[in-house]
């Protein structure tokens, strides 16, 4: 018999979406080009889409790639719409056409899949504004709470991997329709998606087999980057939108670090750097421009409050911040309530505050009072 106390179910996570900010420029992959071509006159050597193409290598100074399916719609919308049209190219390839000037409506979603959390954001592609954040927890999380967990449940039951990559399909549009909502913009107004995650979490997401991961040498499927239509694997947005990959470090040093790298710009500076993820699945890059090592650890569900006896997720009442002063436990919880458990950030505090005390050793030993 199973007994879930009604307290717990009132519980609500508390998934950490903001960060620290900086000012980049604006330059993104995907991009909407207002056309208005002259039609055709008598006598004229005149192709609907060479000339489309001609226009837009004009406007973006080298040639467009595209897909040759495209051509089935050109010659109707061009003249039901005046010859007036809009050009969504992404990274250089034409990926849709639509009547007249849409340029003011493009849209993009930047998600992390986490192995514990999923979070994402709306972006407004012309301006760079963030419209809006949702999160949630990895619905995954049933079938193991850590990476190798869940390549196991893949291994040992038929249908596995489809099943891991449908649910974080689900979870990812679950998150789309709140942005939108949020917002009061339509799914067809999002052109593009971007998925960050560890390299576990990438396979599941485009549906490949990780199983290699789990077995020396480590071997992943892929690196990336990778660039497909997001409709391919059920990502509900613009029908022509597209889904693109962050590319994965290492074995279990996913594309999440290599966002986090991006923006950080190591390789412009001499000065030694330590950047740290600490998530259930923790990854570590130490240098410089001269050179960056990288590795990972299976921080695991510790951080998730699993294996300790008064360990929580990050909810209502968990102990999050914690302080040793003048041999007193300062403490802070999520939302100001009376402590019932703590979570992983207030472990860590912990942890650090034993060994800044003395009371443990580096590797964690606990040390006696005459030490």
């Amino acid at each position: 018999v199973c007994t879930i106390p009604q307290e717990s179910q009132l519980f609500k996570d508390q998934i950490i979406t903001e960060g620290a900010k900086g000012t980049y420029p604006l330059d993104p992959d995907i991009r909407k080009l207002f056309l208005q071509l002259p039609p055709p006159k008598l006598g004229e050597k005149y192709f609907d889409f060479e000339r489309l193409k001609a226009n837009l290598q004009e406007m973006l100074g080298e040639e467009t790639h595209y897909d040759f399916t495209l051509t089935r719609r050109i010659a109707n919308l061009l003249r039901d719409n005046d010859f007036e049209l809009t050009a969504i190219v992404d990274q250089n390839k034409l990926v849709s056409v639509e009547p007249h000037d849409t340029c003011r409506v493009l849209y993009g979603v930047a998600v992390d899949i986490g192995t514990t959390s999923i979070a994402a954001k709306l972006l407004n592609i012309t301006n760079g504004e963030t419209v809006a954040v949702a999160s949630a927890l990895n619905p995954q999380r049933t079938y193991g709470a850590d990476v190798i967990s869940r390549i196991n449940y893949v291994v040992e039951h038929k249908g596995g991997l489809e099943l891991q990559h449908r649910i974080v399909v689900k979870e990812i549009n679950a998150l789309i329709s709140k942005l939108c909502a949020d917002a009061g913009i339509q799914s067809e107004n999002i052109y593009k998606v971007t998925a960050a995650g560890n390299t576990v979490m990438q396979h599941f997401l485009l549906n490949i087999d990780p199983r290699n991961l789990a077995y020396s040498p480590y071997t992943p499927a892929f690196q990336g980057p990778v660039t497909i239509a997001a409709r391919e694997i059920g990502i509900e947005i613009n029908e022509n939108g597209v889904l693109y990959t962050i590319p994965n470090l290492a074995c279990f040093v996913g594309s999440d670090m290599t966002a986090v790298l991006t923006v950080l710009n190591l390789e412009e500076t001499e000065d030694i750097q330590l950047v740290v993820d600490i998530g259930t699945n923790g990854e570590i890059v130490f240098g410089s421009k001269n050179k960056l090592l990288c590795t990972s650890s299976p921080a695991g569900p510790a951080w998730e409050g699993a294996y300790i006896a008064w360990g929580m997720r990050a909810a209502r009442g968990a102990i999050e911040r914690a302080e040793i002063v003048d041999g007193d436990l300062e403490f802070r919880t999520i939302g100001d309530a009376d402590p019932i458990g703590i979570c992983g950030s207030g472990l860590l505090d912990m942890v650090c505050e034993f060994r800044r005390k003395n009371m443990i050793d580096k590797t964690g030993r606990i040390l006696g009072t005459e030490e």
